[in-house]
């Protein structure tokens, strides 16, 4: 069959056979076919598929072979583990394995839909513990709790239950929710802001998020800083919670509802950049005054809509701003300089994206819906496979193939925009959008919904449904209507009479932003110093406001205040440079440090040793988790404080002696809870670091009484009983750190007498 219709998608174009840029074309002469010129290969249908809903689009044949090409990489993904029947869900060709947040998304987009049963045992995997929690299996510097967004799990727990309406499932994964939720606000969780902390929820490779100055052989600056997508996922958690509460009769739904309530507050209070129309990506740290930096990124503002995070007002200030660019949306906003290797950035990810597809066909949005639903179809289309990243400039597929988050973006390109599903606690309903691009009728045959096999038509074009009926039964007031279960076979057509709301969207060339370079600064004669280019203009951050420098090179510090110093440079169309590295001040006799292995003042029982090298004062303490956990001592050192007030308390430390700080290799980070005359007040995070150096931790800000102080770190449960569950981190076995010094901050506007 010849086809003559085509239509320009951002010069690109979709015909129903081919998709055509510049000089590439990939061409699907039925649905069992696609050669792509682009990678000059065939792909040709070789697995039985005959399991899935089978999607079917005569007029069509690029739409359907893409669909057909996506459940055969999803059927590739599929393998039994550790001899069980029950197969679980590979990550891809490069990570034959069960991911927490890959798998957490795909079930969520769409495959807790079409394979329940698979999706419940994936999840299943990624529990673990005595008491058993949600488990955090690759991140940053040892991981949990640098990287906290194993939390994600909620919502493909949730997805899964109304895929299903399995309460036994979810009576089962209740108490496991239960306990992370409450181990991570003990934790992770800052009451200063209201924000839980923890690096950027998929984004976890350090410098490809973060300035640089922040992977510099340890992490506390992530672990300490509060990322929006995973404080999204945070508030998700409280809102299962609660739902899950009333349908179990737990009793418990008013508590995570509160805790629901008071966490979106403070994501709406602090993470939202009115400038960019946008959330932060992330606040930084608590010792810098909490800034948000100015960087965006698609999963925290596409789940912000799609969760109703943002209200109303803000969804659509977000669709109607998100840069999107020729091959998708924009991962992270502004890209980082050239040099940085395609990934997060100069990537789109389609297994991020989507969240931003649903966010907007949620919204409204259908014009920001359909750019993403073309640009799931180029990526498989033009590389022939669901690609891990895009490269955002040329189009190219990179790095895994068959990636499982991909496939599942994609195929809810079929399911959630073009048949317009939606599951609910009541039933599914339907409100289709399809663009003037496709060429129908389209066709979803075999469709599981609870014991039902739907088959679902859908006729023209546009948003509103004209005329729907079900088994030849006309629906009035369809777009009202919502399907229930009965166990049997249905039929149901829609047909769209070509109208669709056409909102504004942010796609043009110029998307393709990248920001200045860090500027450099040093603290010297009592000043702040830079090297000003003419080019930029200049935001000094003080740690409490911005002060505009241009122009300037140098500012007078404020000698009788503490004060955390950062640059930003910022071109003509207000784009900013990263922060750069801060510089601490603290006034003369402000700053006490202890040795911890000085017996003047520590009455600590751990051993001493002097092996690691780069201890300060004759060596440091050993405090490592070796089995006799119950009857181990506790880190304890009296401090004096001159005069009441706000205080900052770190500690430098080493955890490094298995020489790993990567993203996904170890799960070693340690955890202590930091008590102070025997009352718990937060936690300390040791992340892994480099071998012979020693570093800061994260630190707490609290407030202190003039007098003596016992301050103890202690591995406990967060001053209930020693019975060492809270502190215990995801590798269970090793959860050591070696620690030199307690520092001990004056922080305040005027210096203490």
């Amino acid at each position: 069959m010849a086809f003559a219709e085509s239509t320009d998608s951002f010069c690109y174009e979709v015909k129903p056979d081919r998709l055509i840029d510049q000089t590439y074309q990939t061409i699907a002469p039925n649905g069992r076919t696609i050669e792509s010129g682009r990678v000059r290969k065939k792909w040709e249908l070789s697995q039985d598929i005959s399991a899935y809903p089978q999607f079917k689009a005569a007029n069509m044949p690029l739409l359907e072979a893409v669909y057909n090409l996506t459940l055969e990489e999803t059927k590739k993904n599929t393998h039994p583990l550790h001899g069980s029947p029950t197969p679980v869900f590979n990550t891809g060709v490069h990570w034959n394995k069960v991911w927490t947040r890959d798998t957490s998304f795909a079930v969520q987009y769409s495959l807790g839909w079409i394979d329940p049963e698979t999706s419940k045992a994936s999840l299943l995997e990624k529990i673990k513990g005595a008491p058993l929690e949600l488990q955090e299996d690759t991140g940053t510097g040892g991981s949990y709790p640098v990287s906290t967004d194993r939390i994600i799990i909620a919502m493909a727990v949730w997805e899964h239950y109304l895929a299903t309406g399995d309460t036994a499932y979810l009576a089962k994964m209740y108490p496991v929710l239960k306990y992370t939720a409450e181990k991570d606000l003990h934790i992770c969780y800052d009451p200063r802001t209201g924000l839980f902390k923890g690096e950027t929820s998929g984004l976890d490779h350090r410098r490809k998020t973060y300035p640089i100055w922040m992977d510099n052989g340890y992490f506390s600056d992530i672990a300490q800083s509060k990322a929006t997508s995973t404080n999204i996922f945070y508030a998700v958690l409280f809102k299962v919670l609660a739902e899950s509460s009333d349908i179990l009769n737990k009793g418990e739904s008013a508590k995570w509802n509160a805790e629901y309530l008071k966490l979106k507050n403070a994501i709406n209070t602090n993470l939202w950049i009115p400038e960019k129309n946008a959330y932060a990506s992330w606040q930084y740290p608590e010792y810098m005054g909490n800034p948000v930096t100015d960087k965006i990124d698609v999963i925290a503002n596409g789940y912000a809509v799609y969760y109703g995070i943002a209200d109303a007002e803000r969804s659509q200030k977000i669709l109607a701003h998100y840069p999107m660019i020729k091959y998708g949306a924009n991962t992270v906003y502004p890209q980082k300089p050239d040099g940085m290797f395609v990934y997060h950035n100069w990537g789109v990810w389609p297994g991020w994206e989507g969240a931003l597809m649903l966010g907007a066909k949620k919204a409204g949005n259908h014009r920001i819906a359909e750019e993403i639903l073309k640009s799931n179809l180029y990526n498989v289309a033009m590389n022939l496979s669901n690609y891990e990243v895009v490269h955002y400039q040329t189009g190219q597929g990179l790095c895994s193939t068959q990636q499982l988050w991909s496939i599942a973006s994609t195929l809810a390109s079929y399911y959630r925009i073009l048949f317009g599903m939606t599951y609910e606690t009541d039933g599914l309903r339907l409100s289709p959008y399809v663009p003037s691009f496709v060429k129908g009728p389209l066709i979803l045959d075999r469709y599981p919904y609870k014991g039902s096999l739907l088959s679902l038509t859908v006729t023209g074009t546009g948003s509103r449904i004209k005329t729907m009926s079900i088994d030849g039964r006309i629906i009035d007031r369809p777009e009202q209507y919502v399907f229930r279960s009965d166990g049997k076979n249905h039929d149901i057509r829609m047909e769209l009479d070509g109208s669709a709301d056409q909102s504004p969207i942010n796609i043009k060339q110029d998307n393709l932003v990248v920001c200045p370079d860090i500027p450099q600064m040093i603290y010297a004669d009592g000043k702040i110093q830079w090297k000003p280019e003419t080019k930029y203009g200049y935001l000094l951050w003080t740690g409490t406001e911005y002060i505009d420098v241009t122009g300037k090179s140098e500012y007078k510090v404020p000698q009788n205040k503490y004060g955390c110093y950062t640059l930003i440079a910022v071109t003509e169309d207000g784009i900013h440079s990263e922060f750069s590295a801060p510089v601490v001040f603290n006034p003369a006799g402000t700053v006490w440090e202890y040795e911890m292995e000085d017996v003047k003042t520590s009455i600590s029982e751990l051993p001493k040793a002097s092996e690691i090298k780069g201890y300060s004062g004759d060596g440091y303490l050993v405090d490592k988790v070796d089995g006799q956990i119950k009857s181990r001592k506790s880190a304890e050192v009296w401090v004096t404080v001159p005069e009441s007030g706000e205080y900052l308390i770190s500690f430098r430390y080493n955890n490094g002696d298995r020489g790993d700080v990567g993203t996904t290799g170890e799960a070693h980070c340690a955890i202590r809870s930091l008590l102070i005359d025997g009352q718990d007040i937060g936690t300390i995070v040791f992340s892994t670091t480099f071998r012979n150096q020693f570093y800061p931790s994260t630190t707490l800000r609290v407030p202190l009484a003039a007098g003596r102080h016992l301050i103890t770190l202690a591995y406990n449960t967060g001053g209930k009983e020693m019975n060492n569950s809270y502190d215990i981190n995801m590798d269970t076995n090793k959860n050591d750190v070696y620690l030199d010094t307690l520092k001990l901050e004056w922080v305040g506007k005027n210096k203490p007498q």
